[in-house]
C-alpha cells in the first residue's frame, strides 16, 4: 500500500481500457498497435505478456480476457504457454515481464 504514501498517485480500476493504456504505456507502443491483428513478433510476445497478467495477476477467465482481443480462448491459452516457455530461453523477457507486472501493481488496483 505504498501508493497510500505517496500524493497524487491514484490506483487505476482493472479494466481492460486501463491495463491496454498502461501496456501500451510501458511497452512505448500505441493501443492501436497491440490489438491489430498482425503477427510480427514484437507485438504477439506484448500481446502475450497481457495474457499472462490478465489470467494470473488478475485472475481473469480465459474468454473474457480472447474477448478483449477478439481472439478465441484457445489463443490466450497458447499465448500464455508461449510466454512462460519463452521466459524459461530468454532471461530478458522473463525481466521484461516482471517489470511489466510491477509497473501494473504500482498503476491498477
Amino acid at each position: 500500500m505504498s501508493y497510500l504514501l505517496t500524493p497524487g498517485i491514484d490506483k487505476k480500476a482493472r479494466t481492460p481500457e486501463n491495463i491496454l493504456a498502461e501496456a501500451a504505456e510501458f511497452f512505448q507502443v500505441d493501443v492501436k498497435y497491440i490489438l491489430k491483428k498482425e503477427r510480427s513478433r514484437e507485438r504477439v510476445i506484448i500481446r502475450y505478456h497481457i495474457f499472462n497478467a490478465m489470467r494470473h495477476k488478475y485472475h481473469w477467465q480465459l474468454v473474457k480476457i480472447g474477448k478483449v482481443f477478439n481472439q478465441d480462448h484457445t489463443t490466450v491459452v497458447h499465448g500464455i504457454k508461449t510466454l512462460r516457455n519463452l521466459m524459461n530461453v530468454y532471461p530478458e523477457i522473463h525481466e521484461d515481464y516482471e517489470s511489466f507486472s510491477n509497473h501494473l501493481n504500482k498503476i491498477i488496483r
